[in-house]
């Protein structure tokens, strides 16, 4: 069935594209392929073994298995001699001659020499990594390339990055070592053919090693070397002109930033073991001027220059949403918050005990705030907003603020109306304005549905939910069984591009579950894995937003994975596993 289906498909787009310019595909009696118009008049010659859909004018022919371009007048405006021609980027055509590729233009010319030995494809921002030089390698059938060097080049064929580095990387990876945090760090992968860029480009980190993202600099989207290779052995992605960054050794960690505008390095601290063996945060990120540094009396904030600016804090909070800083001191006994130019957040003579930031809100002149042991919130100018009369406040999550009462978490309304009881031992955070259903946690740790418009609590709990998109929530109820098979792991296959080992797929089990309605009924089964949720909503609707019966869950699963699926040669499969 999948061969007849491309085939169906690959006419279907052939005809779509001749009705477009008003052509139609003519095979003579010789099997050659041309094009005629409305009339049956030939304008391509049928002397083509191959012609793809035309395409903003041009279509795709070949010959003795080398391609070409031939636009709607019929005239080759590109002689077939390549051995491949395929659409890529911004109306340009991939091209390779001989162990080369390059990038072509519709109406035949260069955009991009062929002198590179890979060209991955775009990404969803228009980026894409090129090879120079090096060879392409096979190991466990995977094949990537060794020995080149790296570049980024954009959807419109312009290099940004000129491919001059051993290694080149991305700031993809949330660091799990506690002294970095949680910020994207350079990490080595192989550059496997096939697998395109993530990130939007802003910065890459570049190395003199092709195995090793350690002692990278950072090279900007346009190619700028913004941090010179070799000055650390971690970097951070760039932030307010600063780069967080690490010298380590196996006994020894130095904190540092470089400055990328007076090009110079700032020690902040030298600190006794590894990485891995420093178990707090050591410091921030700057944001404006400001960055916070963990020391043996407490976090201090610093300036640019590693001035102390305010010092002897038990913890620290920033707001990318307000572009705010705190400070609190042990006990939450005082809390300084300050701007992102080290300015008062509050009117003068406004004393705070602590403070909870929100970045989901377009109030960012509210915040939660303690004062005289109770929580309640306020503004800048210290009006207040909601009552001093709660355990804890958080800063607004849109129109509504969280409060908690000795009987748990609710929320109330900016004009300090209750819209949902204080009786959660947790919320799950909103993800947009006036949702109809808002999900809380009991004390039996498990998530119920709390219907704001019907002021009603929900009967079933579940272990994992997210927030409803497009009238659907997904869900894992309490003990959801996952069975190990080729489907459950398409679906991870299908989101991570990768293999699936058994330790990846026994990991991603929790993530398994079923599509909520917004009336309390499960409409697919699954169970789907978490990061296919759209795909799954996107299918539910094509329905007609009807309940899945059992067999049209099990199709769904099947389309879904129809590309990720595999079978060991020697397992008998059922015949209801084919899709058919």
């Amino acid at each position: 069935m999948k061969r007849i289906w491309i085939t169906l498909g690959a006419t279907l787009l052939l005809s779509l594209g001749a009705q477009a310019q008003d052509l139609r595909p003519k095979v003579d009696e010789k099997g050659r392929v041309g094009f005629v118009d409305a009339s049956g008049n030939e304008v391509v010659s049928c002397k083509y073994e191959s012609a793809a859909a035309f395409i903003d004018g041009v279509s795709i022919v070949s010959k003795s298995d080398k391609y070409g371009l031939v636009n709607e007048q019929g005239i080759e405006v590109l002689k077939p001699k390549y051995e491949l021609l395929v659409p890529w980027g911004k109306d340009l055509f991939l091209a390779k001659k001989g162990k080369n590729y390059g990038l072509l233009a519709k109406d035949g010319s260069i955009a991009l020499p062929l002198s590179y030995l890979h060209i991955s494809k775009p990404n969803c921002y228009g980026k894409a990594w090129i090879s120079k030089g090096g060879k392409v390698v096979s190991s466990n059938g995977t094949q990537f390339i060794q020995g080149g060097k790296y570049g980024i080049v954009n959807s419109d064929g312009i290099v940004a990055v000129e491919p001059k580095y051993k290694g080149l990387y991305e700031f993809t990876s949330a660091s799990n070592i506690r002294a970095m945090h949680d910020n994207a760090y350079p990490i080595y992968k192989l550059h496997v053919i096939g697998d395109t860029l993530v990130t939007n480009g802003e910065y890459y980190a570049v190395s003199k090693d092709e195995k090793s993202a350690q002692k990278a600099g950072i090279v900007s989207s346009t190619g700028e070397l913004l941090m010179p290779i070799g000055k650390a052995t971690w970097v951070m992605p760039p932030v307010s002109d600063m780069v967080r960054c690490y010298n380590a050794t196996k006994s020894r960690t130095t904190c540092m930033y470089y400055n990328m505008a007076t090009k110079k390095m700032l020690t902040v601290s030298k600190l006794k073991g590894g990485l891995d063996d420093l178990k707090e945060w050591t410091h921030s990120d700057f944001h404006g001027d400001v960055a916070a540094v963990n020391t043996t009396e407490g976090w201090n904030f610093i300036d640019k220059a590693g001035n102390t600016l305010r010092s002897g804090y038990a913890y620290v909070l920033y707001s990318s949403n307000a572009k705010a800083w705190a400070g609190v001191k042990a006990g939450e006994s005082e809390c300084d918050a300050f701007d992102e130019q080290n300015q008062p957040l509050f009117a003068e003579g406004v004393k705070i005990e602590s403070i909870e930031f929100s970045d989901i809100t377009s109030h960012t002149d509210i915040f939660g705030v303690k004062m005289n042991g109770k929580w309640g919130a306020i503004d800048r100018q210290g009006k207040e907003v909601i009552p001093f009369a709660y355990e804890r406040v958080k800063s607004p999550m849109f129109d509504y603020v969280p409060v908690k009462t000795a009987n748990g978490w609710g929320m109330r309304t900016l004009s300090d109306q209750e819209v949902m009881p204080c009786q959660f031992a947790d919320l799950l955070p909103l993800s947009e304005e006036h949702p109809r259903i808002v999900w809380g946690k009991n004390t039996d740790n498990l998530w119920y549905a709390y219907d704001m418009t019907q002021k009603q609590l929900r009967p079933n709990g579940y272990e994992m939910v997210t927030n409803y998109q497009d009238g659907y929530a997904w869900v894992k109820p309490k003990g959801y069984f996952v069975p190990d098979d080729a489907v459950t792991r398409g679906m991870v296959k299908l989101v991570t591009k990768q293999n699936v080992s058994d330790e990846v797929f026994a990991s991603q089990q929790p993530y398994f579950g079923s599509l909520l309605g917004l009336d309390g009924e499960i409409y697919a089964e699954g169970p789907y894995y978490i990061n296919l949720l759209p795909n799954v909503i996107h299918l539910v609707h094509a329905n007609g937003d009807k309940k899945l019966t059992k067999t049209q869950n099990k199709k769904l699963g099947l389309y879904m994975t129809q590309l990720y699926r595999s079978y060991p040669m020697e397992t008998k499969i059922n015949v209801d596993n084919w899709d058919f």
